[in-house]
């Protein structure tokens, strides 16, 4: 089970469907540094679901807020950065 993660349930569901693995809690991380804090842009995200079958990954953001302000944002940074986010993802250096 997911320690600290928002909602054990989303990560729940998540594990029992076939062929998922998540992990939680994923720093994506642009630039390959030891301390994510000080090489630039990185996000922690909630969950990563890894779909073997269809071999994609999936980064999970969960929110509780009423406005979806907050969320709308992140996904825009990733929008705006997603070539290095998928790199950071798939482990492949930019």
């Amino acid at each position: 089970m997911a320690q600290g993660c928002s909602n054990p349930v989303v990560v729940l569901y998540l594990g029992l469907l076939d062929a998922l693995f998540v992990n939680t809690e994923c720093c994506i991380q642009l630039n390959d540094k030891e301390n994510p804090d000080k090489s630039g842009p990185h996000w922690y995200c909630d969950a990563i679901a890894v779909d073997f079958r269809e071999k994609k990954i999936y980064p999970c953001e969960i929110s509780f807020e009423i406005s979806l302000g907050k969320l709308v944002e992140r996904l825009k940074q990733w929008a705006e950065t997603w070539d290095g986010v998928r790199a950071a993802l798939s482990g492949r250096k930019r």
